[in-house]
């Protein structure tokens, strides 16, 4: 995914918007709240870090193992169907090395389950189709139900007046595209994961 040049400051907003909540206490596992951690998890914030920099075969564990954390909350989590409903995984990779820069010696784990218990505020909780938006050869595939959400949102804001039907139209497009002007964000018009970040995170 191609960052938009407001990148640095997304970064910020990200490590604000993610890490401003104290850390949950870890779930429990055994009569003594003990668990095992398989694969990459058990590194730490620096090794994952090192990896990322270096482009490594072990970052790509990392990426495998984020993603399997996921799928598994999204599995075995109540009422949530899809905890990340519009983060990629490069999405959630900058917010991570965020954390991880300011906590080196911190577990894997222990950040990807923070941030986890942060996601989970706007899980999308049933499921929805997926909308296909395209703007100049660009395109981002979104669930209907959170686009709809973001239509609801940009009309709070003034810039959406249609129906909130979670359909890619021309009117939404010219929605996005005032928002992410407003913003700062690079204006395609399309409902990629920065944009949707900056709208429907509390």
């Amino acid at each position: 995914m191609q960052l938009s040049p407001a990148s640095k400051w997304v970064r910020v907003l990200f490590a604000v918007l993610c890490w401003a909540l104290a850390p949950l206490p870890a779930r429990a596992a055994d009569a003594e709240g003990r668990f095992a951690i398989e694969g990459v998890g058990i590194q730490t914030c620096k090794q994952f870090l090192e990896a990322r920099g270096a482009g490594s075969e072990t970052y790509e564990r990392f990426s495998g193992w984020l993603e399997g954390y996921l799928t598994a909350a999204n599995r075995y989590e109540s009422e949530a169907y899809d905890i990340t409903p519009w983060e990629t995984t490069e999405v959630l990779a900058i917010i991570l090395e965020t954390k991880c820069r300011e906590a080196p010696d911190e577990r894997f784990f222990r950040v990807v389950q923070v941030l986890s218990d942060t996601l989970r505020q706007t899980r999308l909780q049933v499921n929805s189709p997926t909308i296909y938006a395209e703007v100049g050869g660009r395109s981002f595939i979104v669930y209907q139900e959170v686009l709809r959400s973001a239509q609801i949102e940009l009309a709070k804001r003034g810039l959406y007046g249609d129906t909130a039907d979670g359909l890619y139209g021309p009117s939404t497009l010219q929605a996005i595209k005032a928002f992410q002007q407003s913003e700062g964000l690079e204006t395609t018009g399309l409902p990629d994961s920065l944009t949707l970040w900056r709208l429907l995170r509390p």
